[in-house]
């Protein structure tokens, strides 16, 4: 575990950002073979990617996570935890300080492009989602999608 501050934490971030160029097509190539099933650990790469260009140089506003960023003002980052779950295919956007650790890994991946079968899964994905009742819950979503049996 390491522990590191909001400020801290914010200059790495935006230092890694900087300093390795990463396409946006890369992130968005990454994220659909995530959904596709042939590179799980992509499913979180777009939205690392947008949340990392959105850091810019602040000082800390706020209570226990800062109002503009959302890191918090002490940060307790288990980097191995942090890249099991990315590694399993799990997204979240609800903890930013995780970006750091799986940017820095997915660095040293070259998961290559999006082929037209990966683009047909989220293709049918949406066209799913576009399709749901308005009253559909997002289980009954979840059930749909499952029994249409066209992603894992």
């Amino acid at each position: 575990m390491r522990r590191v501050s909001h400020g801290a934490l914010l200059t790495e971030l935006i230092a890694l950002r900087d300093g390795t160029p990463y396409p946006l097509k890369t992130a968005t190539d990454a994220f659909v073979k995530g959904v596709a099933g042939t590179f799980p650990r992509g499913r979180s790469v777009l939205l690392d990617y947008l949340r990392l260009h959105r850091f810019q140089p602040h000082d800390f506003e706020g209570d226990m996570h800062c109002d503009i960023c959302g890191l918090p003002r002490e940060a307790e980052i288990r980097a191995d935890a942090v890249l099991a779950s990315a590694q399993a295919g799990h997204s979240s956007n609800e903890m930013p300080e995780t970006v750091s650790p799986r940017w820095e890994e997915v660095l040293t991946l070259i998961p290559g492009p999006a082929t037209a079968a990966e683009h047909a899964v989220l293709g049918t994905l949406l066209r799913l989602i576009e399709e749901a009742p308005e009253d559909e819950t997002p289980g009954a979503l979840e059930k749909r999608i499952a029994k249409a049996a066209f992603c894992p």
